[in-house]
């Protein structure tokens, strides 16, 4: 069996378990996301809930495509998957701000990653596909990816080394948004400039996270004042039991002491400064 064979077999039972653990139902459209997980090779599964005050998510999936030799391929399987999730709902997804920011013309080179995700809900107009970029030293698309989302300087104060990740969310009620993550890891946020441009955006409680993590992806949502924080954690072990929150702990329970190459979690910055976080994502990259 080819290494690509054993990956797909391998991030198949990740994929599973996590469907086991959590009672996931066959919602539409997991098995087609299934299909694309067996077809592709060379990435990463990275299973995730979503914890939003008491009522918990747990059909959330990306995969992150690790070898840029492949990249135009791999995204032309995300995109026949979308077709294949269109033809079978007879439904159109919105791809208009998506087509303007990518096209056959894209420069593979300049981009470090791509993944694609699902995150399902039982109400199907809360259901979504998804696709990010990280884009490295790619002034024109960096740019595109600003102008789309809508110009804002706490975004650009948070940009270094001309790397920024974009999301693009496609709703199965026929919507689509765009986000915008810039990304800072531990060795850059000490450079003085760096905590610098920190220190203008966010708050002092949310500097204080970065002892607990080794990379801090900031994400903005167009129309959404509030930030969001990803933290790729040091100690999750310990992050997780801080936070004190029930649902968060019985999650994490089923990846505690098994194999699993990181651990990041969200949270609002907002319910951070409140002192009550009732809203957060768990994400586990599988190894």
């Amino acid at each position: 069996m080819t290494q690509n064979l054993l990956d797909i077999d391998k991030n198949i039972r990740y994929l599973e378990a996590h469907q086991q653990a959590f009672k996931i139902p066959d919602i539409y459209p997991l098995e087609l996301f299934k299909h694309l997980v067996e077809k592709a090779g060379g990435y990463t599964i990275e299973c995730s809930c979503k914890i939003a005050g008491d009522q918990l998510y747990p059909a959330r999936f990306n995969l992150w495509f690790r070898d840029r030799q492949y990249f135009p391929k791999e995204i032309n399987g995300v995109l026949e998957f979308f077709r294949a999730v269109e033809a079978m709902d007879k439904a159109q997804l919105d791809y208009s701000l998506f087509q303007k920011f990518y096209s056959d013309r894209f420069d593979w080179s300049k981009v470090k990653k791509i993944a694609a995700g699902v995150d399902l809900r039982p109400e199907k107009a809360n259901s979504r596909l998804k696709i990010w970029f990280i884009i490295e030293d790619y002034p024109e698309k960096l740019e595109a990816a600003i102008s789309l989302h809508g110009e804002r300087e706490d975004v650009r104060t948070l940009i270094v080394n001309n790397k920024l990740l974009i999301g693009f969310d496609f709703f199965l009620d026929g919507h689509s948004t765009i986000k915008l993550y810039p990304e800072i890891d531990s060795k850059e946020w000490q450079q003085v400039d760096v905590q610098q441009r920190l220190r203008k955006v966010l708050s002092p409680q949310a500097l204080q996270l970065l002892n607990a993590c080794d990379e801090l992806t900031v994400a903005f949502s167009k129309g959404n004042q509030d930030k969001t924080l990803h933290l790729d954690l040091l100690d999750a072990n310990n992050f997780i039991n801080k936070l004190g929150h029930e649902m968060a702990s019985r999650v994490h329970a089923h990846y505690q002491g098994k194999q699993v190459e990181r651990i990041h979690v969200s949270l609002s910055e907002r319910e951070l400064l409140a002192g009550s976080i009732e809203n957060l994502n768990m994400y586990y990259m599988m190894p």
